[in-house]
């Protein structure tokens, strides 16, 4: 089963409706196809994640794309291209620039040498190093609004994917299978 990009026509003068509404894939004509029960729940009001990516910072929404158990969600921060990847439900999970944009300049021959300095520099609070990766470093920390999250960094020192760390009780059902 393939998913879909769903761009939506800001700025354009086309008007949107409050709930994004996916459209089934072309497949989905053969007789009897309901579609899984992720896709029918991956329509999110555009107000919720519009007001989420504001709160955190984020542009405006440039298109979204469902998953089986979230919706990324394309958006900018700064003028740069940024995925978003929000619950079901529509709560912040986490954040990445684009693949081509996190080893722009760097070998993976460069290690960094503290890892957990760059990151206070960055901002977050009491980092604590995590692993070294074949392609980043993991490092642990509190973010400015004082979620613990997961922080991957390429060999240049580059931040880039912030995920947070939930406790189990707090995942929602088949999240990070």
């Amino acid at each position: 089963m393939r998913s879909m990009l769903v761009p939506l026509a800001l700025g354009t003068g086309l008007a949107l409706s409050s709930t994004l509404v996916l459209s089934k894939p072309p497949h989905a004509t053969e007789p009897g196809w309901n579609g899984p029960v992720w896709q029918q729940q991956a329509a999110l009001p555009l107000e919720l994640v519009q007001a989420t990516l504001r709160e955190r910072g984020f542009g405006r929404v440039l298109g979204m794309q469902p998953k089986k158990h979230h919706v990324e969600v394309y958006t900018t921060r700064n003028g740069e291209p940024i995925e978003v990847k929000l619950t079901l439900d529509g709560r912040f999970h986490e954040w990445e620039l684009p693949k081509h944009q996190r080893y722009a300049g760097a070998s993976a021959a460069t290690p960094i040498d503290d890892p957990v300095a760059v990151a206070a520099e960055a901002g977050y609070e009491s980092p604590r190093l995590g692993e070294y990766k074949r392609h980043h470093v993991e490092v642990f920390a509190a973010n400015a609004r004082g979620e613990n999250v997961e922080l991957h960094m390429a060999p240049s020192g580059l931040i880039y994917k912030e995920k947070q760390i939930q406790s189990w009780f707090d995942r929602p059902s088949g999240w990070g299978r």
